[in-house]
Protein backbone atom coordinates (compact mmCIF):
# COMPACT_ATOMS: atom_id res chain seq x y z
CA UNK A 1 0.00 0.00 0.00
CA UNK A 2 1.36 3.34 -1.20
CA UNK A 3 2.13 5.71 2.34
CA UNK A 4 0.50 9.00 2.11
CA UNK A 5 2.77 11.77 2.17
CA UNK A 6 1.70 15.21 3.79
CA UNK A 7 2.97 17.96 1.86
CA UNK A 8 3.31 19.96 4.86
CA UNK A 9 6.44 17.76 6.54
CA UNK A 10 7.99 18.00 2.59
CA UNK A 11 8.16 22.05 2.86
CA UNK A 12 11.47 23.75 4.36
CA UNK A 13 10.87 23.98 8.28
CA UNK A 14 11.69 28.02 8.44
CA UNK A 15 12.68 29.59 11.84
CA UNK A 16 9.56 31.56 13.48
CA UNK A 17 8.65 35.03 12.41
CA UNK A 18 11.17 38.02 13.39
CA UNK A 19 8.13 40.18 14.27
CA UNK A 20 5.99 38.38 16.01
CA UNK A 21 7.31 34.50 16.60
CA UNK A 22 4.58 33.45 14.98
CA UNK A 23 4.60 30.82 11.92
CA UNK A 24 6.95 31.92 9.02
CA UNK A 25 6.04 31.59 4.94
CA UNK A 26 9.34 33.31 3.77
CA UNK A 27 11.42 36.53 3.42
CA UNK A 28 9.09 39.38 3.12
CA UNK A 29 10.29 43.13 2.60
CA UNK A 30 13.88 41.30 3.61
CA UNK A 31 13.44 39.82 6.95
CA UNK A 32 12.00 36.50 7.49
CA UNK A 33 8.26 36.91 8.88
CA UNK A 34 4.59 35.71 8.58
CA UNK A 35 2.07 36.10 6.32
CA UNK A 36 0.48 38.41 8.47
CA UNK A 37 3.09 40.71 9.41
CA UNK A 38 4.27 41.05 5.65
CA UNK A 39 0.24 42.13 5.54
CA UNK A 40 0.77 44.56 8.12
CA UNK A 41 4.12 46.27 6.53
CA UNK A 42 2.50 46.21 3.04
CA UNK A 43 -0.60 48.14 4.32
CA UNK A 44 2.13 50.14 6.51
CA UNK A 45 3.77 51.34 3.43
CA UNK A 46 0.54 53.02 1.77
CA UNK A 47 -0.64 54.37 4.83
CA UNK A 48 -0.56 58.11 5.38
CA UNK A 49 -1.32 58.65 8.71
CA UNK A 50 1.25 57.35 11.13
CA UNK A 51 0.55 54.86 13.91
CA UNK A 52 0.59 55.92 17.09
CA UNK A 53 1.17 54.32 20.99
CA UNK A 54 -0.61 54.52 23.77
CA UNK A 55 1.30 53.06 26.42
CA UNK A 56 4.94 54.65 25.85
CA UNK A 57 6.65 52.44 22.63
CA UNK A 58 7.34 49.34 24.78
CA UNK A 59 4.35 47.19 23.72
CA UNK A 60 5.35 43.50 23.53
CA UNK A 61 4.39 42.18 19.62
CA UNK A 62 3.66 38.33 19.56
CA UNK A 63 1.70 36.26 17.09
CA UNK A 64 -1.72 36.90 18.41
CA UNK A 65 -4.55 37.92 15.92
CA UNK A 66 -5.52 40.43 18.32
CA UNK A 67 -4.30 43.13 20.88
CA UNK A 68 -1.00 43.87 19.17
CA UNK A 69 0.18 47.81 19.10
CA UNK A 70 0.35 48.89 15.56
CA UNK A 71 2.77 51.61 16.44
CA UNK A 72 5.20 49.13 18.20
CA UNK A 73 5.01 46.33 15.58
CA UNK A 74 6.18 48.75 12.66
CA UNK A 75 8.81 50.17 14.61
CA UNK A 76 10.05 46.57 15.23
CA UNK A 77 9.93 45.60 11.80
CA UNK A 78 12.01 48.68 10.25
CA UNK A 79 13.96 47.72 13.66
CA UNK A 80 14.55 44.64 11.85
CA UNK A 81 15.02 45.92 8.15
CA UNK A 82 12.32 45.78 6.56
CA UNK A 83 12.31 48.08 3.90
CA UNK A 84 10.31 48.14 0.38
CA UNK A 85 13.53 48.65 -1.57
CA UNK A 86 14.31 44.74 -0.56
CA UNK A 87 11.18 43.08 -1.88
CA UNK A 88 12.52 40.53 -4.26
CA UNK A 89 10.84 37.86 -6.54
CA UNK A 90 11.59 34.21 -6.04
CA UNK A 91 12.22 31.27 -3.63
CA UNK A 92 15.32 30.99 -0.94
CA UNK A 93 18.74 30.46 -2.17
CA UNK A 94 20.82 27.69 -0.98
CA UNK A 95 22.62 29.55 1.47
CA UNK A 96 18.98 31.03 3.03
CA UNK A 97 17.76 27.54 3.28
CA UNK A 98 20.73 26.36 4.71
CA UNK A 99 20.74 29.39 7.32
CA UNK A 100 17.32 28.94 8.23
CA UNK A 101 17.72 24.53 8.47
CA UNK A 102 20.98 25.48 11.03
CA UNK A 103 18.57 27.85 13.19
CA UNK A 104 15.25 25.97 13.17
CA UNK A 105 17.79 22.81 14.58
CA UNK A 106 18.93 25.06 17.06
CA UNK A 107 15.54 26.51 18.18
CA UNK A 108 14.69 22.95 18.62
CA UNK A 109 17.74 21.65 20.58
CA UNK A 110 16.75 24.37 22.62
CA UNK A 111 13.71 22.88 23.45
CA UNK A 112 14.97 19.58 23.79
CA UNK A 113 17.57 20.98 26.38
CA UNK A 114 14.92 23.38 28.03
CA UNK A 115 11.36 21.53 28.35
CA UNK A 116 8.64 23.60 28.96
CA UNK A 117 5.62 22.01 31.10
CA UNK A 118 2.46 22.70 28.71
CA UNK A 119 0.25 24.93 30.07
CA UNK A 120 -3.72 24.44 30.53
CA UNK A 121 -5.61 26.74 27.71
CA UNK A 122 -6.47 29.58 28.54
CA UNK A 123 -10.51 30.84 29.39
CA UNK A 124 -11.38 32.21 26.20
CA UNK A 125 -13.53 34.88 27.83
CA UNK A 126 -10.68 36.62 29.58
CA UNK A 127 -10.38 40.23 29.09
CA UNK A 128 -8.52 41.19 25.85
CA UNK A 129 -5.73 43.92 25.88
CA UNK A 130 -7.31 47.26 23.78
CA UNK A 131 -6.73 46.69 20.25
CA UNK A 132 -5.16 49.12 17.84
CA UNK A 133 -7.29 50.14 14.59
CA UNK A 134 -5.35 47.63 12.52
CA UNK A 135 -6.17 44.63 14.46
CA UNK A 136 -6.57 41.41 11.56
CA UNK A 137 -10.03 39.55 10.94
CA UNK A 138 -11.92 41.43 13.65
CA UNK A 139 -12.30 44.39 11.08
CA UNK A 140 -14.52 41.83 9.28
CA UNK A 141 -16.31 39.48 12.09
CA UNK A 142 -16.86 40.40 15.98
CA UNK A 143 -14.47 39.14 18.57
CA UNK A 144 -17.47 36.87 19.54
CA UNK A 145 -17.57 35.21 16.38
CA UNK A 146 -14.36 34.39 16.09
CA UNK A 147 -14.10 32.35 19.22
CA UNK A 148 -17.02 31.19 18.76
CA UNK A 149 -16.13 29.36 15.69
CA UNK A 150 -12.52 28.37 16.45
CA UNK A 151 -13.46 24.58 17.24
CA UNK A 152 -15.73 23.87 14.41
CA UNK A 153 -13.46 25.55 11.77
CA UNK A 154 -11.03 22.25 12.08
CA UNK A 155 -13.86 19.87 13.12
CA UNK A 156 -14.56 18.24 9.76
CA UNK A 157 -10.88 17.79 8.76
CA UNK A 158 -9.76 14.40 9.04
CA UNK A 159 -6.98 13.31 11.48
CA UNK A 160 -5.15 11.76 8.83
CA UNK A 161 -5.60 14.03 5.79
CA UNK A 162 -2.22 16.14 4.58
CA UNK A 163 -4.57 19.52 4.88
CA UNK A 164 -5.22 19.46 8.57
CA UNK A 165 -6.07 23.41 9.13
CA UNK A 166 -4.56 25.21 12.52
CA UNK A 167 -6.83 28.32 13.37
CA UNK A 168 -3.56 30.77 13.40
CA UNK A 169 -2.86 30.17 9.90
CA UNK A 170 -6.21 30.58 9.38
CA UNK A 171 -6.65 34.01 10.78
CA UNK A 172 -2.98 35.14 9.21
CA UNK A 173 -4.29 34.52 5.46
CA UNK A 174 -8.16 36.28 6.32
CA UNK A 175 -5.38 38.94 7.42
CA UNK A 176 -3.72 38.76 4.49
CA UNK A 177 -6.71 39.26 2.00
CA UNK A 178 -9.66 40.62 4.04
CA UNK A 179 -8.35 42.78 6.36
CA UNK A 180 -8.03 46.33 4.46
CA UNK A 181 -7.47 49.46 5.20
CA UNK A 182 -10.62 51.42 7.18
CA UNK A 183 -11.70 53.03 4.19
CA UNK A 184 -12.73 49.85 2.52
CA UNK A 185 -13.95 47.75 5.54
CA UNK A 186 -16.71 51.04 6.15
CA UNK A 187 -17.84 50.19 2.32
CA UNK A 188 -18.35 46.55 3.35
CA UNK A 189 -20.01 47.19 6.27
CA UNK A 190 -21.99 49.26 4.69
CA UNK A 191 -23.23 46.31 1.97
CA UNK A 192 -23.47 43.94 4.60
CA UNK A 193 -25.58 46.21 6.56
CA UNK A 194 -28.21 46.23 3.95
CA UNK A 195 -28.31 49.76 2.57
CA UNK A 196 -29.88 50.13 -0.56
CA UNK A 197 -30.37 46.37 -0.42
CA UNK A 198 -32.63 46.43 -3.40
CA UNK A 199 -29.61 47.65 -5.58
CA UNK A 200 -27.40 44.97 -4.06
CA UNK A 201 -29.76 42.17 -5.00
CA UNK A 202 -30.28 44.08 -8.09
CA UNK A 203 -26.29 43.62 -8.95
CA UNK A 204 -26.21 40.19 -7.54
CA UNK A 205 -29.30 38.88 -9.57
CA UNK A 206 -26.96 40.23 -12.43
CA UNK A 207 -23.80 39.14 -11.96
CA UNK A 208 -24.31 35.96 -10.25
CA UNK A 209 -26.54 33.95 -13.27
CA UNK A 210 -23.40 35.16 -15.81
CA UNK A 211 -20.58 33.35 -13.58
CA UNK A 212 -22.55 30.53 -13.25
CA UNK A 213 -22.82 30.42 -17.27
CA UNK A 214 -19.24 30.97 -17.85
CA UNK A 215 -18.25 28.33 -15.00
CA UNK A 216 -20.66 25.75 -17.15
CA UNK A 217 -19.02 26.66 -20.15
CA UNK A 218 -15.68 26.28 -18.46
CA UNK A 219 -17.09 22.46 -17.17
CA UNK A 220 -18.98 21.33 -19.74
CA UNK A 221 -19.40 17.83 -18.62
CA UNK A 222 -19.80 17.81 -14.63
CA UNK A 223 -21.87 20.93 -15.31
CA UNK A 224 -24.32 19.27 -16.47
CA UNK A 225 -24.64 16.32 -14.33
CA UNK A 226 -26.12 15.58 -10.78
CA UNK A 227 -23.81 13.82 -7.94
CA UNK A 228 -25.50 10.72 -8.09
CA UNK A 229 -24.61 10.53 -12.11
CA UNK A 230 -21.45 11.45 -11.56
CA UNK A 231 -20.86 8.82 -8.93
CA UNK A 232 -22.38 6.11 -11.51
CA UNK A 233 -20.09 7.48 -14.14
CA UNK A 234 -17.37 6.68 -11.55
CA UNK A 235 -18.27 3.15 -10.19
CA UNK A 236 -18.41 2.07 -14.00
CA UNK A 237 -15.20 2.73 -14.82
CA UNK A 238 -13.69 1.97 -11.40
CA UNK A 239 -15.71 -2.05 -12.55
CA UNK A 240 -13.49 -1.54 -15.86
CA UNK A 241 -10.11 -0.61 -14.45
CA UNK A 242 -10.63 -3.43 -11.99
CA UNK A 243 -11.38 -5.94 -15.19
CA UNK A 244 -8.09 -5.12 -16.35
CA UNK A 245 -5.97 -5.21 -13.28
CA UNK A 246 -7.34 -8.86 -12.56
CA UNK A 247 -6.01 -9.80 -16.53
CA UNK A 248 -3.15 -7.73 -16.57
CA UNK A 249 -2.45 -7.13 -13.08
CA UNK A 250 -0.75 -4.23 -11.36
CA UNK A 251 -1.73 -1.15 -12.98
CA UNK A 252 0.49 1.20 -11.53
CA UNK A 253 1.40 4.28 -13.47
CA UNK A 254 4.52 3.72 -15.71
CA UNK A 255 7.14 6.41 -14.64
CA UNK A 256 8.27 9.41 -16.77
CA UNK A 257 11.83 8.10 -17.24
CA UNK A 258 11.02 4.76 -17.83
CA UNK A 259 8.28 5.75 -20.61
CA UNK A 260 10.72 8.13 -21.94
CA UNK A 261 13.40 5.46 -22.89
CA UNK A 262 11.25 3.26 -23.95
CA UNK A 263 9.21 5.65 -26.43
CA UNK A 264 12.88 6.66 -27.40
CA UNK A 265 13.99 3.16 -27.69
CA UNK A 266 10.93 1.75 -29.56
CA UNK A 267 8.53 4.33 -30.88
CA UNK A 268 5.92 2.90 -28.80
CA UNK A 269 3.34 4.99 -27.04
CA UNK A 270 2.94 1.90 -24.31
CA UNK A 271 0.40 3.14 -22.13
CA UNK A 272 -1.43 5.40 -24.43
CA UNK A 273 -0.74 9.50 -22.97
CA UNK A 274 0.11 10.43 -26.10
CA UNK A 275 -3.25 9.78 -27.16
CA UNK A 276 -4.42 10.89 -24.10
CA UNK A 277 -2.44 14.36 -24.39
CA UNK A 278 -4.04 14.89 -27.75
CA UNK A 279 -7.27 14.49 -26.97
CA UNK A 280 -6.77 17.03 -24.33
CA UNK A 281 -5.32 19.33 -26.49
CA UNK A 282 -8.63 19.38 -28.69
CA UNK A 283 -10.44 21.25 -26.36
CA UNK A 284 -7.44 22.89 -24.76
CA UNK A 285 -7.78 26.64 -26.43
CA UNK A 286 -11.34 26.77 -25.54
CA UNK A 287 -10.46 26.25 -21.91
CA UNK A 288 -8.55 29.18 -21.93
CA UNK A 289 -10.80 31.17 -23.88
CA UNK A 290 -13.48 30.71 -20.94
CA UNK A 291 -11.65 31.43 -18.84
CA UNK A 292 -10.88 34.52 -19.49
CA UNK A 293 -14.33 35.32 -20.07
CA UNK A 294 -14.93 34.17 -16.96
CA UNK A 295 -12.93 36.64 -15.50
CA UNK A 296 -14.18 39.62 -17.32
CA UNK A 297 -17.53 39.21 -16.20
CA UNK A 298 -16.06 40.50 -12.53
CA UNK A 299 -16.46 43.82 -12.39
CA UNK A 300 -13.73 46.54 -13.04
CA UNK A 301 -11.47 43.15 -13.83
CA UNK A 302 -11.10 44.40 -17.05
CA UNK A 303 -10.40 48.28 -16.30
CA UNK A 304 -6.92 46.41 -14.36
CA UNK A 305 -3.77 46.65 -16.30
CA UNK A 306 -3.34 44.16 -19.05
CA UNK A 307 -0.31 42.36 -17.30
CA UNK A 308 -2.31 42.69 -13.69
CA UNK A 309 -5.05 40.52 -15.67
CA UNK A 310 -2.49 38.00 -17.04
CA UNK A 311 -0.64 37.63 -14.18
CA UNK A 312 -3.53 36.43 -11.59
CA UNK A 313 -5.06 34.73 -14.23
CA UNK A 314 -1.57 32.50 -14.29
CA UNK A 315 -1.31 32.55 -10.54
CA UNK A 316 -4.99 31.54 -9.83
CA UNK A 317 -4.88 28.70 -12.22
CA UNK A 318 -4.74 25.73 -9.96
CA UNK A 319 -6.98 27.14 -7.18
CA UNK A 320 -9.66 27.85 -9.74
CA UNK A 321 -9.68 24.72 -11.80
CA UNK A 322 -9.54 22.72 -8.54
CA UNK A 323 -12.82 24.62 -7.36
CA UNK A 324 -14.46 24.39 -10.81
CA UNK A 325 -14.24 20.53 -10.71
CA UNK A 326 -14.00 19.03 -7.36
CA UNK A 327 -17.74 17.46 -7.68
CA UNK A 328 -15.71 15.23 -10.68
CA UNK A 329 -13.14 13.84 -8.10
CA UNK A 330 -14.28 10.77 -5.85
CA UNK A 331 -11.40 10.49 -3.03
CA UNK A 332 -12.96 7.92 -1.47
CA UNK A 333 -12.96 5.54 -5.41
CA UNK A 334 -9.99 7.56 -6.68
CA UNK A 335 -11.47 8.62 -9.42
CA UNK A 336 -12.16 11.22 -11.52
CA UNK A 337 -13.92 12.85 -14.37
CA UNK A 338 -11.67 14.92 -16.97
CA UNK A 339 -13.24 18.27 -18.54
CA UNK A 340 -13.30 16.38 -21.23
CA UNK A 341 -15.56 13.96 -20.25
CA UNK A 342 -13.25 10.25 -19.77
CA UNK A 343 -13.26 8.79 -16.55
CA UNK A 344 -10.10 7.67 -15.06
CA UNK A 345 -8.37 5.92 -12.17
CA UNK A 346 -5.57 7.51 -10.58
CA UNK A 347 -3.20 5.11 -11.75
CA UNK A 348 -4.51 5.68 -15.03
CA UNK A 349 -4.64 9.71 -14.49
CA UNK A 350 -1.12 10.20 -12.82
CA UNK A 351 1.08 9.95 -16.01
CA UNK A 352 2.96 13.46 -15.14
CA UNK A 353 2.01 13.78 -11.40
CA UNK A 354 3.29 11.61 -8.67
CA UNK A 355 0.54 9.79 -7.49
CA UNK A 356 0.89 11.47 -4.12
CA UNK A 357 0.65 14.52 -5.45
CA UNK A 358 -2.92 13.42 -7.42
CA UNK A 359 -4.03 11.57 -3.65
CA UNK A 360 -3.60 15.22 -2.35
CA UNK A 361 -5.73 16.74 -4.82
CA UNK A 362 -8.45 14.58 -4.32
CA UNK A 363 -8.38 14.31 -0.69
CA UNK A 364 -8.64 18.12 -1.14
CA UNK A 365 -11.85 18.12 -2.61
CA UNK A 366 -13.52 16.64 0.03
CA UNK A 367 -12.41 19.92 2.27
CA UNK A 368 -14.61 22.27 -0.95
CA UNK A 369 -16.76 19.78 -0.96
CA UNK A 370 -17.68 19.97 3.16
CA UNK A 371 -18.56 23.72 2.41
CA UNK A 372 -21.85 22.52 0.55
CA UNK A 373 -21.48 25.44 -1.56
CA UNK A 374 -24.51 27.00 -3.31
CA UNK A 375 -24.10 27.26 -6.82
CA UNK A 376 -24.35 31.18 -6.06
CA UNK A 377 -21.42 30.53 -3.59
CA UNK A 378 -19.64 28.93 -5.91
CA UNK A 379 -19.63 31.76 -8.76
CA UNK A 380 -18.34 33.67 -6.01
CA UNK A 381 -15.74 32.02 -4.35
CA UNK A 382 -14.45 31.30 -8.55
CA UNK A 383 -14.39 34.80 -8.84
CA UNK A 384 -12.60 35.86 -5.36
CA UNK A 385 -9.95 33.28 -6.02
CA UNK A 386 -8.81 35.13 -9.09
CA UNK A 387 -8.33 38.37 -6.69
CA UNK A 388 -5.39 37.57 -3.69
CA UNK A 389 -2.84 40.51 -4.43
CA UNK A 390 0.18 38.39 -2.28
CA UNK A 391 0.18 35.59 -5.36
CA UNK A 392 1.93 37.42 -7.89
CA UNK A 393 3.78 41.26 -9.00
CA UNK A 394 0.76 43.79 -10.03
CA UNK A 395 0.87 47.29 -11.19
CA UNK A 396 -2.45 48.35 -9.10
CA UNK A 397 -2.43 45.40 -6.19
CA UNK A 398 -5.09 48.22 -4.47
CA UNK A 399 -7.13 48.04 -7.10
CA UNK A 400 -6.83 44.45 -7.00
CA UNK A 401 -7.79 44.13 -3.64
CA UNK A 402 -10.33 46.43 -4.02
CA UNK A 403 -11.70 44.14 -6.50
CA UNK A 404 -11.88 41.14 -4.17
CA UNK A 405 -13.18 43.41 -1.17
CA UNK A 406 -16.24 44.15 -3.08
CA UNK A 407 -16.59 40.38 -4.10
CA UNK A 408 -16.37 39.31 -0.57
CA UNK A 409 -18.89 41.49 0.78
CA UNK A 410 -20.74 39.97 -1.70
CA UNK A 411 -20.37 36.46 -0.54
CA UNK A 412 -20.47 37.58 3.14
CA UNK A 413 -24.06 39.05 1.96
CA UNK A 414 -25.14 35.89 0.13
CA UNK A 415 -24.10 33.54 2.90
CA UNK A 416 -26.17 35.69 4.96
CA UNK A 417 -28.92 35.23 3.60
CA UNK A 418 -28.69 31.55 3.55
CA UNK A 419 -26.71 30.74 7.46
CA UNK A 420 -27.97 34.13 9.21
CA UNK A 421 -25.98 34.05 12.73
CA UNK A 422 -24.13 31.15 11.46
CA UNK A 423 -22.41 32.86 8.56
CA UNK A 424 -19.42 34.24 10.02
CA UNK A 425 -18.37 30.56 11.08
CA UNK A 426 -18.90 29.54 7.30
CA UNK A 427 -17.24 32.44 5.51
CA UNK A 428 -14.13 31.45 7.47
CA UNK A 429 -14.20 27.95 6.42
CA UNK A 430 -14.06 29.69 3.11
CA UNK A 431 -10.94 31.68 3.68
CA UNK A 432 -9.58 28.77 5.71
CA UNK A 433 -9.70 26.86 2.33
CA UNK A 434 -8.24 29.38 0.36
CA UNK A 435 -5.04 29.22 2.91
CA UNK A 436 -4.90 25.37 2.18
CA UNK A 437 -4.66 25.69 -1.37
CA UNK A 438 -1.37 27.64 -1.00
CA UNK A 439 0.52 24.31 0.09
CA UNK A 440 -1.45 22.51 -2.31
CA UNK A 441 -0.31 25.00 -5.16
CA UNK A 442 3.43 25.27 -4.32
CA UNK A 443 3.74 21.11 -4.68
CA UNK A 444 2.51 21.28 -8.52
CA UNK A 445 4.53 24.14 -9.08
CA UNK A 446 7.70 21.97 -7.90
CA UNK A 447 6.63 19.38 -10.54
CA UNK A 448 6.59 21.64 -13.45
CA UNK A 449 10.17 22.32 -12.65
CA UNK A 450 10.61 18.60 -13.30
CA UNK A 451 7.96 18.79 -16.38
CA UNK A 452 10.11 21.29 -17.99
CA UNK A 453 13.00 19.47 -18.59
CA UNK A 454 11.05 16.19 -19.53
CA UNK A 455 11.94 15.39 -23.17
CA UNK A 456 8.59 14.93 -25.08
CA UNK A 457 6.15 17.03 -23.29
CA UNK A 458 7.26 20.50 -24.27
CA UNK A 459 7.48 19.44 -27.97
CA UNK A 460 3.71 17.67 -27.84
CA UNK A 461 2.00 19.74 -25.70
CA UNK A 462 3.80 23.39 -25.25
CA UNK A 463 0.49 25.56 -24.59
CA UNK A 464 -0.51 23.59 -21.66
CA UNK A 465 2.85 24.13 -20.14
CA UNK A 466 2.75 27.99 -21.10
CA UNK A 467 -0.82 28.18 -19.90
CA UNK A 468 -0.44 25.53 -16.06
CA UNK A 469 3.09 26.60 -15.11
CA UNK A 470 4.74 29.67 -16.75
CA UNK A 471 6.16 31.41 -14.06
CA UNK A 472 6.50 35.04 -14.72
Amino acid sequence: MTEKISLKTAALQLPPCKVCDGKASGIHYGVNSCEACKGFFRRYLSRKEPYKCVKGGKCVITDSPRGNCSACRMEKCLQLGMSKKAVRQGRYTLTERTKAIIEVQKLQQKVEDNPVPVEPPKDNHTSQPEQSPDSGIESLTSPSDTDNFENSAMSNTPVDSPFTIHIREDRDLMELSADLQSESIKDCRHIQAGTDSQSLQAVLDDLIPRLTKCAEDLSPVSSKLTDEEIHSLHTTALNKFRMKEEMFGSMEPVSIEDYNHFYEATGLDVDGRQGRLQRCRSFFEGTIKHYVQFSRVIPDFSDLPVPDQSSLLKAARFEFFMLLEYRAVDPDLQMVLTIGGDVYHINEASFYFPKEIMLSWFEFSRVIRRLNLSEKERALVLAISLLFRDRCKLENPDKVEKIQLTLISYLRHVLKERYGKQEVHWFTKVMNMFLSFRELTESYMKQYQKLCKDKFLPKQFPEMLEFLFEDD
